[in-house]
Formats: C-alpha cells, structure tokens, sequence
C-alpha cells in the first residue's frame, strides 16, 4: 500500500529537482535525497523518473483544472469567466517559468515528449468548460471552435515571454474582441 504522504512529498522533491537541474538532469538519487527517502521508496511509491514528472505535471495540471472550473462556475459577465478561466491555464505556465526559467520546456514545450499527451488532455478539458461557458451566453455559437481559437491564442502567449502588463492587456483584449464577436452577431457563425 502506497502512504500518500510519503508520495506527496516525492512528488514536491521532484518537482524542486526538476526545476532546479531539468528532466534530463534529475537523477532518481537527487529525488530521493531531496524527500528523504531511499532510492526503493521512491520506486516503490512513484514509479520511474518519467512517470514521476508525469505525476508530477499531472498534480500542476489538475489544480489548474479544478481552478478553472471554480472560476467559471462563479456568477459574472461571460467574458470575465473566459478571463479566469484562461488565466488558470496561463498561470501554469508562469508558475513553471517563474520556478525554473531554464527548465521550463521540458514541462510545458510543444514538443516535450513526456508531457506533450497530458498538456493536450488538459487543453481538451479547458476546452470544454470554456465551450459550456459560451454556449450558456450564446447557445447558437460555434462554442467549441471559439474555445479552441482562445487556446490557440493562449499557446502564443505562453510562448512569448511578456511582461505582466503586457499580458494582462493583451489577453482582456483578446477576450473582449471574441465576446464582442459573440454580441455583435449572436453567436450565429459557424
């Protein structure tokens, strides 16, 4: 029987690891002196360095989700739903970027191999709680290609390294074009 406890705390060593030395880097040893543990307990709790990270990116990933469908979930004008719930998105990956500067694709880069099938699912999930958002405003919308072009474009952002300020413009911008987008023809497009 696995103790949580033991693998929460493999799991936030990983991570330290990770961010610190990168995927590549990181050695079973380092994980395990990191969370006090043996080098067996680790296996024996986790699994492989892969399938660490993957657990590891899953925790990050999930929080987000669950931030996300909290903030849709909370009575407000559509598009400062759509805001909350991309920021949850984004905050992924500021939270990535700010921990490790240099290490930060091996989580979130489009060709991270490791992680490359978890961020899709992600994306996938943030697509359908933003599609369901839309759809409530505008039942006539395409509601699923929207979420998929607000996705799109968060991609972008993540892959510009902007300014808080910035960021926080561009994105309201973004969210207030597409909303307006919505108003203009009521959703209507297809």
């Amino acid at each position: 029987m696995v103790d949580t406890e033991v693998a929460s705390r493999i799991l936030a060593a990983a991570y330290t690891c990770f961010t610190r030395s990168g995927v590549r880097s990181t050695t079973m040893d380092d994980i395990a002196s990191r969370a006090e543990v043996s080098r067996p307990t680790v296996y024996n709790h986790v699994g492989s360095k892969d399938v660490v990270f993957r657990q590891v990116l899953e925790v990050l990933l999930n929080e987000a989700l669950e931030a996300a469908r909290i903030s849709a979930r909370r009575p407000a004008a559509l598009q400062d739903r759509i805001l909350k719930v991309v920021e949850c998105k984004l905050a992924v990956s500021a939270r990535i970027r700010a921990d490790s500067p240099e290490h930060a694709t091996d989580f979130i880069g489009v060709d991270a191999a490791l992680s490359r099938d978890l961020i899709r699912q992600f994306d996938s999930r943030l697509a359908e709680i933003l599609a369901h958002e839309i759809g409530l405003d505008y039942p006539a919308a395409n509601d699923r290609d929207i979420a998929e072009i607000l996705l799109v474009v968060c991609r972008g952002f993540e892959a510009e390294l902007l300014d808080n300020v910035v960021f926080a413009r561009r994105l309201y911008r973004t969210v207030e074009l597409i909303v307006a987008g919505l108003a203009s023809d009521n959703g209507d497009r297809t």
